[in-house]
């Protein structure tokens, strides 16, 4: 079991049990040891300071280099927030009704160009909460 577990970090803030101790929600790295994103988004929500959103493109198995091999056996692949498998409609939605009030970063990691898959993650981000506002 990762660290990326929810309920290992949830244990692991619990312990340190400092109001300033607190996680920063990375709603893809749950995938790294097959927790179900939105579940655990949903758990960890409570104790996130900050929620920072990604995205990846999700295989049973690896089609060729670059992909990352999961806890659960599935190949995953970073890519520009809002064009990957995450469900990232119903985890903003979940973000924004639960009130949480804190800030919302994003983070790129594919093989997209850079400057290109920032611009256009914020694009999307903005997009997603936006019509979970509308």
């Amino acid at each position: 079991m990762g660290i990326n577990d929810p309920e290992r970090l949830i244990r692991l803030i619990t312990l340190v049990d400092r109001p300033t101790f607190r996680a920063t929600l990375d709603v893809g790295n749950f995938l790294c040891v097959a927790a179900d994103p939105v579940l655990s988004v949903r758990r960890l929500l409570p104790f996130a300071e900050v929620v920072h959103l990604k995205d990846f493109r999700i295989r049973e198995q690896s089609p060729g280099p670059g992909w990352l091999g999961t806890l659960g056996d599935r190949a995953i692949l970073g890519t520009v927030v809002g064009w990957g498998d995450l469900p990232l409609s119903t985890i903003v939605r979940d973000v924004v009704s639960s009130g949480f009030a804190g800030p919302v970063s994003i983070e790129f990691e594919g093989p997209e160009d850079d400057q290109f898959a920032v611009g256009e993650g914020l694009r999307q981000a903005r997009a997603l909460v936006e019509g979970v506002a509308a």
